[in-house]
């Protein structure tokens, strides 16, 4: 049995009690969106953009959070912005993304930035809301599916506040905001009582 075949019996099994799905990077690895030259490429992981951060700054690291900070040191705060908006934006998702949010969840947590989730319900038809941590746990509207994006949401990020709503650079990441907010809370409580938890990515 495969792991989408063990996926349908576990919500099989508990069909009127919904349970949480966790989206990963790993989630979005078959997405496509565009390069900067404005050519089909897949959505680029952490090391895709790590990657393409070091060869422009001509660095030698792996370093995610230290290589955005240069970038944006060379290339200013818009350009750090339009790179994301570039590289984190979905306009063709598989069957596989679409057939995982399918199911009836409660609510999906991801720490992705991108639309990938998102574009998958559209897709399908399943309403839904979407919510970053700078908002109010209490917008929450439990009529829908809530999507929340613990690290950003880039779709919906402008540049005059894409720095509170993307985690990224180094100062971002080590602050600890999501734990200790409403937000937090929430995620602690969906653990403790929903029935199973679903981690993909």
């Amino acid at each position: 049995m495969d792991h989408f075949e063990r996926l349908k019996s576990l919500l099989r099994s508990h069909r009127k009690r919904q349970g949480v799905l966790f989206v990963g990077a790993g989630f979005s690895a078959e997405a496509k969106g565009f390069n900067l030259q404005g050519k089909i490429q897949k959505l680029p992981s952490a090391r895709d953009l790590a990657k393409h951060m070091a060869d422009d700054l001509n660095e030698d690291s792996s370093d995610l959070m230290s290589l955005s900070s240069l970038y944006e040191d060379k290339h200013g705060e818009y350009g750090l912005y339009s790179l994301l908006k570039t590289f984190f934006v979905a306009n063709e998702v598989t069957n596989a993304q679409r057939s995982v949010v399918r199911f009836p969840w409660k609510q999906i947590y991801t720490t992705n930035y991108d639309n990938v989730v998102d574009t998958c319900l559209s897709e399908i038809g399943t309403k839904h809301s979407i919510h970053t941590t700078s908002q109010k746990v209490s917008d929450v509207d439990s009529r829908v599916l809530p999507i929340i994006h613990i690290n950003g949401y880039i779709q919906s990020a402008s540049f005059s506040n894409y720095r509170k709503e993307v985690k990224l650079t180094e100062v971002q990441y080590f602050s600890d905001d999501f734990s200790r907010s409403a937000w937090g809370e929430r995620f602690r409580t969906d653990i403790i009582t929903s029935p199973f938890i679903v981690f993909v990515g």
